[in-house]
């Protein structure tokens, strides 16, 4: 298979490529990381870097193989960052009415509809977690 794309093309596919790796193993130790992830990334950065793309992607010569750039890496680091906080919210403020209607419900708390959530989630989205105390302090 060929595939034809412009330089802004492949920078966006080398974009999602890096992002979608980190994605699949920022959180594994590398041991346990997703190995075809990481050999499409290997393939996209070599790509790359035989291309002359040498403000995004550099040669290491301990791998033998082309990383990304600290350049490159910070000009997406607000996109994971941006991903990371809104994760944080959402997760945050499901788990504290999961909770709160386990405790007042029990497992029937499974099938009641979710006010909480809501409430958690305006609560988040106003203030963060600035008012998020725990109790007795």
């Amino acid at each position: 298979m060929n595939l034809e794309l412009s330089e802004d093309q492949f920078m966006t596919l080398m974009e999602l490529v890096y992002l979608g790796g980190w994605m699949a193993n920022a959180n594994r130790a590398p041991e346990e990381e997703i190995s075809r992830f990481e050999e499409m990334e290997d393939q996209i950065y070599a790509i790359a870097g035989e291309a002359g793309m040498t403000r995004d992607v550099c040669l290491d010569e301990h791998i033998h193989g082309y990383l990304p750039s600290q350049e490159f890496e910070k000009r997406l680091d607000a996109y994971i960052a941006e991903y990371d906080e809104a994760t944080f919210k959402e997760e945050l403020a499901y788990r504290l009415a999961h909770r709160d209607l386990l405790e007042a419900y029990g497992s029937a708390a499974e099938t009641l509809p979710d006010p909480l959530l809501e409430r958690y989630r305006a609560e988040i989205s106003a203030h963060g977690v600035d008012r998020l105390r725990l109790a007795g302090t």
